[in-house]
């Protein structure tokens, strides 16, 4: 090591591995080389091989007459059970789709970009080819037709991007932004890296993460059938109605990158063939809406676990997503739309979600602004709670729910009764590493990835609302701010803390206390260090303060 001439400095330690070769000519050095240490995704990560169809103006034209030609009154009048509607007409699109729409076999490969096209792919196929056996001047040539064809789809991609963001799709801009940039920094699991936990084998893993999911699940069908008992569908004349019009304008708004559920419709055949399948699923949406009955395939959920962190250690790391129908996201839009239509005056107005004109930027402009009027008094200061729960939408009663919606909001019994169903009785298996576990039921909670769920949490907690002065409960969605407004003497929240926290009780609502935090502020370092003095103790256990 003495005798070592020459050193190579780079900024990441050990990025390389060092092999000598002889010297080059007359040189007394040898030749080293530096051979990168890291693998290359490409060869770190496994190839995905998938049958995807392929969609052309023909193909679809082709299934549009299918389904024009058929006779869905047929379909339907086999059977008087919505289940089993559901399942003949869910069926039938799909064996058109498999007849009509050829498939084909792709690999996808880790270092894949969005603009290497068919186009871009061949050019580059023939440059390896030319590499092998064409002339200087050849392989000049091809070398420039890569950089020209490279820079023409980078710049057919940034036009698409850029429409995106015309659009008002905003989400997909900046994901195809990030992408450009190759600053994506989403926590994914890639394919071929399979998710493990500490506590749970790999084939125990699935059956484990169902049961985590449900374990909020209480029994309570004597408190489901007291609350039936007192709701009635009322006079058929003046019950919610769907129309053929918003059925296929919702149809055709299902985001194409959406995934098919439990009953392999793609988001394909809903946009392309709305006008044709608008009829069909208007007299489903109708039957269901009529007899308070959600088929038990609209119900069925395929729970996809995300990893919260890049590491993943419990099961708590991984948040549930439920992949479900896409007709039945589609009759839930058009159900979102007429029940905020209906309710929204009656909303709690600190409630900043699913206000049209509000946002959460709204929330917090709200919030500064009563704390920097309020500090403008002397001796005063202001305490905030950011309060966490412990899966919020997971252990959402629908009892509960529907007694609110019942007293609180005057909803029509029919559409109650509705969605007592869509809560009650689903169905779940959860689909970790390829493998899918048991099947469970539950009937508590509301499943995050359907429409209507942030919805019924936000009609769930409206009644949460502070009666305290110079008190504030500030929310958007889940997300909730205790805001205490406080001077002189008092450092505490008060009363209203207490109103809370029996409200979270009675609600079935699980306090976080270990991720909720406070934080204390004010002008005056004597009365910020006077009220951080005082700890908020919730559950016996004291709130960790934050600066």
């Amino acid at each position: 090591m003495g005798k070592i001439l020459d050193k190579c400095y780079g900024s990441v330690q050990d990025a390389y591995r060092a092999f000598p070769l002889p010297p080059l000519g007359s040189a007394d050095h040898l030749a080293i080389l530096l051979a990168p240490a890291c693998i290359p995704v490409i060869k770190r990560v496994k190839k995905t091989v998938k049958d995807i169809k392929q969609w052309t103006e023909e193909g679809i034209s082709n299934l549009n007459e299918c389904f024009e030609s058929t006779d869905w009154n047929s379909l339907l009048s086999t059977s008087s059970n919505i289940d089993e509607q559901d399942d003949t007409v869910s069926s039938y699109i799909s064996f058109c789709v498999d007849r009509i729409i050829p498939s084909k076999t792709v690999s996808i490969f880790p270092n894949n970009k969005p603009w290497i096209t068919k186009e871009l792919k061949e050019i580059l196929n023939k440059k390896k080819k030319i590499f092998f056996t064409g002339s200087e001047h050849e392989k000049k040539e091809i070398n420039r037709e890569v950089k020209r064809a490279i820079k023409m789809a980078k710049l057919k991609y940034k036009d698409k991007v850029e429409e995106r963001f015309t659009e008002g799709n905003l989400c997909s801009a900046w994901l195809g932004l990030k992408t450009m940039a190759s600053a994506n920094t989403a926590i994914a699991t890639p394919s071929g890296r399979s998710i493990q936990v500490e506590s749970s084998t790999p084939t125990s893993l699935p059956d484990d993460l169902n049961s985590f999911y449900t374990r909020f699940e209480s029994d309570n069908h004597v408190q489901l059938q007291e609350i039936k008992s007192k709701l009635s569908p009322g006079n058929p004349a003046f019950r919610f109605r769907f129309t053929m019009q918003e059925v296929e304008k919702t149809l055709k708004q299902t985001k194409e990158k959406s995934a098919p559920g439990p009953d392999h419709i793609s988001s394909r055949v809903l946009r392309n063939c709305a006008q044709r399948l608008g009829g069909v699923f208007q007299t489903l949406f109708q039957s269901s809406m009529d007899t308070s009955t959600v088929p038990q395939l609209w119900k069925h959920s395929t729970v996809t676990p995300i990893p919260k962190t890049s590491r993943v250690k419990a099961l708590n790391d991984l948040r549930p997503v439920a992949l479900t129908s896409l007709p039945m996201k589609a009759m839930e839009r058009i159900l979102k739309h007429h029940i905020i239509g209906a309710l929204h005056p009656q909303l709690d107005p600190l409630q900043f979600a699913y206000w049209k004109g509000r946002s959460v930027d709204d929330a917090k402009t709200f919030i500064l602004d009563m704390v920097h009027r309020h500090l403008e008094i002397p001796n005063s200061s202001a305490r905030l709670l950011f309060v966490d729960f412990s899966s919020a939408f997971n252990t959402l009663q629908p009892h509960i729910l529907a007694g609110k919606l019942t007293s609180l909001f005057h909803l029509d019994d029919q559409i109650i009764l509705w969605i007592l169903d869509f809560l009650t009785n689903r169905s779940q298996r959860v689909l970790v590493n390829n493998t899918l576990s048991d099947l469970l039921y539950t009937s508590t909670g509301t499943p995050q990835g359907c429409v209507l769920s942030p919805l019924l949490f936000i009609l769930y907690t409206d009644d949460c609302r502070s009666i305290q002065p110079d008190s504030y409960m500030v929310k958007y969605a889940d997300d909730t701010v205790l805001l205490s407004l406080l001077s002189g003497p008092t450092v505490y929240h008060g009363q209203v803390l207490q109103e809370f926290v029996d409200w979270c009780d009675t609600a079935c609502l699980e306090l976080n206390v270990t991720k909720t935090k406070e934080m204390v502020v004010s002008f005056s370092n004597k009365q910020r260090a006077l009220v951080t003095a005082a700890s908020t103790i919730i559950h016996g256990q004291p709130v960790e303060l934050v600066e």
